[in-house]
């Protein structure tokens, strides 16, 4: 917040205060305010933690948001993955090959690269149904720097995605899809990720089809609508996790009655939310990206599939937005579980980062 000084017939003799929250600024009149110094007591973190996550293997730029994390949640469980990628090189994958889109009227968060951008005639390219954008590589530093998320909601992008009938509760899924239509699958969705040939994350999955569908039948994912492929025509088509959905819904439905596989065709939705966990389940969990943030940036150190291949989803804010719902749903459930339940979270480490990493200007670029 700075004060500055302009001439009086701008309307303030007093002068103006320059406000800038976010990526958000403007001005007002210093005649109609007054500043003030908070004063906030500086963390400390305790010599214990900190050796604890030393030891793991964190660097000093992870350990004072942990161990505030570790602090207000004893039960929680720090586990860091070394990556070995350097973060420079992984920004600069994760920018190329339609790897990292983006919805947003911040023409700053755009790339400009030249097959994303026409500085000509002002005009970015739709990479993906009708508003989807290729990410600025700044935008996607932003996003794949694990430490802008070490917080209670970012965190549960790092949760392991192992199913645990000791929290992943009815309960905790009806949180999820409180006031959704699909919650009256909150059942089917517990007893899928608790089959014993899927074992994944009920509140992942709950999250994930919410986060991809609204959770809402007007979408046309769970709506059930008619599809043709190969000359034949299916009543009724889901597919709650968006699988296949590469330039848009329509291409997942043809995915979901496109093949044998994984329970298909999907004609029912018990059946997709079926099939889909066990895809999930079978390419991505059991394979070594094992956790949102994993399947949004596969640079995990033992995945199965070579780094920023095999990636789940193309928004680049998938994994946070799915980690806000994930602890929106635990902490709304019975059981304050967010202080009962020993999560465990898995952490990226990346080689040569720079001390921090922001989100860019908003304007438009094109001077």
């Amino acid at each position: 917040l700075t004060k500055e000084v302009v001439k009086s017939e701008k309307g303030c003799t007093k002068g103006w205060y320059h406000i800038k929250v976010g990526a958000s600024e403007g001005y007002f009149c210093s005649s109609y305010g007054e500043t003030f110094t908070e004063e906030k007591e500086e963390f400390v973190p305790s010599d214990e933690c900190v050796s604890n996550l030393k030891d793991e293997g964190f660097p000093d730029s992870y350990i004072d948001k942990l161990c505030m994390l570790k602090e207000k949640y004893s039960n929680w469980t720090f586990i860091m993955d070394d990556t070995g990628l350097d973060f420079s090189e992984a920004v600069s994958k994760e920018s190329t090959g339609n790897r990292s889109f983006i919805q947003t009227s911040y023409q700053g968060y755009l790339s400009v690269s030249p097959t994303d951008y026409d500085f000509l005639t002002d005009t970015f390219v739709v990479k993906e149904g009708s508003d989807w954008y290729a990410a600025h590589p700044d935008v996607v530093a932003y996003y794949l720097d694990p430490r802008n998320f070490l917080n209670e909601e970012g965190i549960f992008m790092f949760e392991k995605l192992s199913f645990d009938e000791s929290y992943q509760t009815i309960d905790a899924i009806n949180a999820i899809l409180l006031d959704k239509d699909i919650k009256e699958y909150a059942q089917t969705i517990y007893d899928v990720a608790s089959d014993k040939d899927i074992m994944v994350n009920a509140i992942y999955l709950a999250s994930k089809i919410r986060q991809e569908t609204g959770g809402n039948y007007a979408n046309s994912s769970i709506a059930g609508n008619p599809v043709t492929y190969n000359n034949k025509t299916y009543d009724a088509v889901y597919n709650p996790y968006n699988i296949g959905a590469n330039t848009g819904s329509k291409d997942g439905l043809v995915w979901a009655v496109a093949g044998t596989s994984y329970l298909r065709p999907w004609t029912s939705l018990e059946t997709a939310i079926k099939g889909g966990a066990l895809f999930i389940s079978n390419d991505y969990v059991s394979r070594g990206q094992d956790t949102v943030y994993f399947q949004k940036f596969n640079t995990s150190s033992y995945a199965d599939y070579n780094s920023y291949a095999h990636q789940y989803m193309s928004n680049i804010r998938g994994a946070s937005s799915e980690a806000k719902i994930s602890f929106e749903g635990y902490s709304d459930a019975e059981g304050d579980l967010l202080n009962t339940t020993d999560f465990r979270f898995i952490i990226p480490v990346y080689e040569n980062m720079a001390d921090s990493y922001s989100l860019p200007n908003t304007g438009n670029p094109n001077k």
